[in-house]
């Protein structure tokens, strides 16, 4: 697909208000591009996945499903844009999706994820995006207190059970 088509797509979506992006189904998206993006080239997903996450600031599984690309393809296409003006933040994408984050936190705290890879397991994320969650959420969470936090689980348990 050459270029301009590529720039005719993405006004295409560019006239959509963040919310109603949002609200789109995969098979939505493809009537607003005029497209499947199944039939796109890589490399075309690949730029509208770096430009709908620098633009609109989507959790990567969102743009994931819509554009039919894995995770792994997704975060390749935003490693080249890490660190550029173009990113949302310098964090990670994982850090600005509050469902994740909540998820990740509870996780933790439950100690069910006692590292980056049982945020993977759990979570569905890359590596890369779990480590720098995970440490975060440490940083914030301040678990020298462990001890007090699994006191405070098990108490939970016990209620919970009691209940």
């Amino acid at each position: 697909m050459a270029e301009h088509n590529l720039e005719e797509l993405w006004s295409r979506m560019k006239g959509l208000r963040s919310e109603e992006l949002r609200s789109l189904s995969p098979e939505g998206l493809a009537r607003v591009l005029g497209v499947d993006p199944r039939e796109l080239p890589l490399t075309t997903r690949m730029e509208l996945a770096k430009r709908i996450y620098s633009e609109y600031g989507l959790p990567q599984r969102w743009i994931a499903s819509r554009l039919r690309m894995s995770l792994r393809d997704i975060s390749k296409a935003l490693r080249y844009e890490k660190g550029s003006a173009q990113t949302p933040s310098s964090t990670s994408s994982m850090l600005g999706d509050p469902e994740i984050v909540a998820k990740a936190i509870k996780l933790i705290r439950e100690r069910r994820a006692r590292n980056p890879n049982g945020l993977v397991l759990e979570l569905r994320i890359p590596l890369d995006e779990a480590e720098k969650l995970f440490e975060r959420i440490m940083r914030n969470e301040d678990l020298s207190n462990v001890k007090t936090i699994e006191a405070i689980a098990k108490i939970a348990r016990y209620v919970r059970e009691v209940d």
